[in-house]
């Protein structure tokens, strides 16, 4: 058996599997290729900010449909993902910050006054899109 990371596995299920609905969100399904390609294009973003193989990235969001997209791209850009609970204060966040090793964090704006990285941490501000906007989506 060969070694995969997470970001191949997440590919290599993306093309074995046909396109589907897969994920359900405010009344209306989601195509899996639509999300793959979502997920691509994150990662490409990633990228250019700076983020890449062994990197780690704290993520801190409410449960969204994002939240896994943003995994997967992060792991496809061989990023380390650090998952830190939404609720977690100020203090807590900076520890989980610091004691991870983390050169990132992406969150989004209702939880950015929380966010009090140091000035070696890149911020990566996730603002949400219109999902019933998606192409290909199911109504």
């Amino acid at each position: 058996m060969t070694e995969q990371t997470l970001g191949q596995l997440a590919e290599e299920s993306w093309g074995r599997f046909d396109d589907h609905d897969a994920t359900f969100y405010e009344g209306v399904w989601h195509r899996s290729h639509t999300l793959a390609e979502r997920a691509r294009r994150m990662c490409g973003g990633f990228a250019e900010g700076g983020i890449g193989p062994g990197d780690r990235v704290v993520v801190m969001m409410a449960n969204s449909p994002e939240v896994p997209l943003i995994y997967q791209a992060l792991w496809a850009a061989g990023a380390v993902v650090t998952p830190a609970v939404f609720l977690v204060g100020a203090d807590e966040l900076r520890h989980i910050l610091l004691d991870s090793g983390a050169s990132a964090i992406v969150t989004s704006p209702e939880l950015v006054d929380t966010v009090r990285a140091p000035p070696s941490i890149s911020l990566f501000l996730w603002t949400r899109p219109s999902w019933n906007g998606l192409p290909n989506a199911a109504r």
